[in-house]
């Protein structure tokens, strides 16, 4: 069998951390080793995790706090596993996590890095949505430009693979994994993923990828963003040009209307200056209008959950313009047009958020 180490960090994660252990234990997959490294956590998490008496558990404890990104490294040099699989403790892994992705990983041994697709979950539990990702390499290096073209939790990684290109650089408290895979597709690793959802991944208030999106993300975010583009396409990027990259895919809600027509401009300058071997040119913009319908599609939806009619018009107007034609757009200039009574009821009101909603959901796939 191969030999595998889940890996995980833990910082004050008492909360879930009972869940996300015995998800691990419970695997359908047997053969690994559980290399759990505690980052000095003060809540009692180390004693949770002292009371399992499964013999696959080995726990490196931290003496002083370092994050999460050092505690990954420390972990990694550590491992003996011949592939690292990541799970953080609030998660929690599907019990045919391991065998699937080890069979991938049999399947297709050129493939350094493989991925899946994981269901998000909040505090209580309760799915919220999935993470699609794209099932191609070549995919995969297109949705890089504009987000992780990875889910991190759920994935397993050649150990050897990680070590060589350096690790995890420390430099990034947040996107330590964005990071790693674009160094990774630089370097021609290949990547895969299946279809299947084999994580549950939580987003809390507590989660470091809930509470932290602020300014610090959107500067690790804009780094990546500037270092991958000047790779792929041998363009550098003004500093205007990465704000507006940056809003267009994760404060598209916010944008003035003429703001986020520049950066559809620029994503699209962005995507015709890409030459890869085994996607044309059509393709290539074929995928940049899907990105783009993602983004239209959040505009119209955040404008009619704020009854501005106007907006939805607008918004629906430039998403014709860029992507053509669509029921979408006619269903959504339906609902803003209810939305523009001013005598409409709770009960119709809420009717039109929730097939809202369910037409966002359809057409974003984060």
């Amino acid at each position: 069998m191969m030999k595998v180490t889940v890996l995980m960090t833990v910082y004050n994660g008492g909360r879930f951390l009972r869940q996300a252990v015995e998800s691990v234990l419970a695997q359908s997959y047997s053969d690994f080793e559980f290399l759990i490294v505690d980052d000095a956590s003060s809540d009692g998490s180390l004693e949770i995790i002292k009371a399992y008496q499964d013999p696959r558990i080995r726990i490196i404890q931290n003496s002083l706090n370092k994050g999460q990104t050092a505690s990954l490294n420390i972990g990694l040099r550590e491992a003996r596993g011949e592939f690292i699989a990541r799970i953080d403790a609030d998660d929690i892994a599907l019990p045919r996590w391991l065998e699937y992705q080890t069979r991938v990983a049999r399947n297709g041994p050129e493939n350094a890095v493989i991925s899946s697709r994981v269901g998000v979950i909040n505090e209580n539990g309760f799915v919220k949505q999935l993470l699609d990702i794209p099932q191609t390499h070549e995919g995969m290096v297109l949705r890089s430009l504009t987000a992780s073209p990875v889910n991190h939790g759920g994935s397993l990684i050649k150990r050897e693979v990680i070590l060589q290109y350096g690790g995890y650089d420390e430099s990034f408290r947040i996107l330590a994994d964005y990071d790693l895979w674009i160094r990774l597709l630089h370097g021609g690793v290949r990547f895969s993923s299946g279809k299947d959802v084999l994580m549950a991944v939580r987003f809390h208030e507590g989660s470091i990828s809930k509470a932290e999106k602020n300014r610090a993300v959107a500067e690790e975010t804009k780094k990546v963003f500037r270092r991958n583009i000047a790779f792929l396409t041998h363009r550098e990027l003004l500093d205007r040009d990465l704000m507006l990259l940056w809003e267009l895919c994760y404060g598209v809600d916010t944008m003035l209307f003429q703001d986020m027509e520049e950066a559809v401009i620029l994503l699209r300058t962005i995507y015709g200056g890409l030459s890869l071997e085994n996607i044309g040119s059509v393709g290539i913009m074929r995928h940049w209008q899907e990105r783009v319908k993602v983004f239209f599609a959040k505009k119209i939806f955040t404008c009619l959950s704020a009854g501005d009619r106007l907006g939805v018009l607008e918004a629906c107007r430039r998403y014709e313009q860029h992507c053509g034609r669509s029921f979408m757009t006619a269903l959504f200039r339906c609902l803003s047009f209810l939305g523009s009574f001013g005598k409409m009821t709770p009960r119709l009101f809420n009717f039109r958020r929730r097939l809202g909603a369910v037409l966002a959901l359809r057409y974003v796939h984060l």
